[in-house]
């Protein structure tokens, strides 16, 4: 792919976050037009260590089917190349989808009983979920998302094509070399690790915070977790166990990114 490299790396980032101890792992939403690459972006996650990667996901697949692999703590992000597919479903079962997201992306689920089945964990379970939807259907959804903070509890990364970029693209097409793609491959450790956020640097990120804050988030307390699991998972994947001025550059370049505007261009 093309001109996307600095997004690719959030999602990496996002993915090392799931290895660092005591720290929920970081949640993405990936915002652009119709045909922009979103859900290709992140197909080429799919087979890493630690990834639940399901095109249709259904609260029911994911507990009855991988319910073990959850309360082991196999499964740190659940990943899915375009949300549109869950919405798809009636308006029920989507909207008791976004719910279920809601809840095991921040407070963890402990215990869940069906008619078809019983989830049941010692200690509540919460993952990572990284997705993608166009700008258009986005939209439509934006202000419910917002009421009901499913938007807050996600880290929004939106982006949009300049004039050089989009040529590139079509003598990428051209030439067919989208047929060399190789899927993202990353060396995680085997246990989670323990990753040291100095006080200094973690009330660095707070200006930040407050001002990529969700507009339904009064306080910005959400957005401060996301940057900080930003920088810890950064300083993951360059193997180090405490974070340096250098994770917050390296968040520094991709915050204009994150928004909900499609204006940043690559």
């Amino acid at each position: 792919m093309i001109g996307v490299e600095k997004l690719t790396k959030m999602l990496e980032v996002a993915l090392y976050s799931g290895r660092v101890r005591n720290e929920r792992p970081l949640s993405v939403l990936i915002i652009s037009s119709v045909g922009a690459g979103k859900s290709k972006m992140i197909s080429k996650l799919h087979g890493n260590d630690g990834i639940l990667y399901m095109t249709d996901m259904t609260p029911y697949a994911i507990y009855k089917r991988f319910g073990r692999e959850l309360r082991e703590g196999k499964i740190r992000h659940l990943v899915s190349p375009d949300l549109l597919n869950a919405l798809l479903k009636p308006k029920e079962q989507a909207e008791a989808f976004i719910g279920f997201m809601n809840a095991l992306i921040e407070e963890g689920i402990a215990r869940i009983q069906s008619k078809e089945s019983n989830f049941v964990a010692e200690f509540p379970v919460s993952v990572g979920f990284i997705t993608a939807i166009s700008k258009q259907d986005f939209d439509k959804r934006q202000d419910r998302w917002a009421a009901i903070g499913f938007l807050s509890r996600m880290l929004p990364v939106s982006y949009t094509y300049d004039k050089v970029t989009i040529d590139q693209i079509f003598d990428y097409i051209f030439r067919r070399e989208y047929h060399q793609e190789r899927p993202i491959k990353l060396s995680f450790p085997r246990e989670a690790v323990e990753v040291t956020l100095p006080l200094d640097l973690a009330r660095q990120l707070q200006g930040l915070a407050e001002k990529l804050k969700d507009t339904q988030d009064e306080y910005g307390f959400r957005r401060q977790e996301q940057l900080q699991r930003f920088v810890l998972g950064h300083a993951l994947s360059q193997e180090r166990i405490v974070v340096t001025p250098d994770d917050l550059i390296a968040l520094q370049e991709v915050v204009p990114f994150i928004n909900y505007e499609c204006k940043e261009k690559l």
